[in-house]
């Protein structure tokens, strides 16, 4: 059971839904190989406004042999990923060697479209989608997100940090962004697309299984931004996988804020 908020470790929560036991969602079994079942149950921080699972599973459980989801299995995700890449330069003066890293690059979907618009590219993938992208020009460490994972990148600073709709994935999202943070140059950009608390708490339940752990309002994302020395500058809202947020932070102050009234009021949605 979670104690505690994730994001800014208040211990003040009320239960916002409870779904019982519920198998690993995804998890492809043959009929002779036992289905176990798990807590479903979503918390949400009464300070912050973002929402957790109470009972989280392994990695190593929910991204193991039997995980088989790939990125271009999706419909509309290539394109998704685009729309990013050509977002980025509205920062970014040029792409041409500057460094991408994907956390959670998955099949490289998203690093192939970097690499053609110039940016040299750099991946973490924990599951063994990587492994068919092994010759590919990218260099990806089969890893999960943790400091061990950045060493291999040798000190490499980033230009472009992504975290597409893997940041509910994770464990510990105020951990990653701080490492995220520790490796963003000092006119890089980090974007994140996640689905949205609003969307759930408006009958969008389907996203809710043991693979997303949190769930984010502007206001926690704007909380863990400036947990990580990090500002939240854009907010976005697409209906990418039924319904989603792209946020950009950047380090404190190099970029202005691109709508602030729209940030503050995104909640009321």
């Amino acid at each position: 059971m979670h104690c505690f908020c994730s994001i800014c470790g208040s211990t003040d929560f009320e239960q916002l839904a409870d779904f019982g036991l519920s198998p690993i969602a995804g998890d492809y079994l043959s009929s002779s190989t036992p289905r176990h079942q798990y807590p479903l149950n979503v918390v949400i921080c009464k300070s912050c406004c973002h929402a957790e699972l109470s009972y989280k599973l392994s990695p190593d459980l929910l991204y193991g042999p039997g995980f088989s989801y790939v990125s271009r299995s999706s419909p509309g995700l290539l394109e998704y990923f685009s729309f990013i890449v050509n977002y980025t330069k509205k920062y970014l003066t040029s792409s041409s060697d500057s460094a991408w890293l994907d956390i959670g690059s998955n099949d490289a979907s998203l690093l192939d479209l970097a690499y053609k618009s110039g940016f040299i590219t750099y991946g973490i993938e924990p599951s063994s989608a990587y492994i068919e992208r092994a010759a590919s020009p990218h260099e990806i460490i089969n890893s999960y997100a943790d400091s061990l994972a950045f060493k291999a990148f040798r000190g490499r600073k980033f230009d472009v940090i992504s975290v597409l709709n893997t940041l509910s994935n994770t464990l510990d999202p105020l951990d990653l962004f701080k490492k995220l943070s520790e490796n963003l140059s000092s006119n890089g950009i980090l974007v994140v697309s996640t689905g949205l608390l609003d969307d759930i708490c408006s009958g969008n339940i389907d996203y809710i299984y043991h693979e997303h752990n949190h769930y984010f309002s502007v206001s926690s994302l704007s909380v863990l931004a400036n947990a990580s020395n990090l500002q939240l500058v854009d907010v976005q809202f697409n209906p990418q996988k039924g319904g989603s947020v792209l946020s950009v932070f950047s380090t404190i102050g190099r970029y202005p804020l691109h709508d602030p009234g729209s940030l503050i009021a995104s909640d009321s949605r």
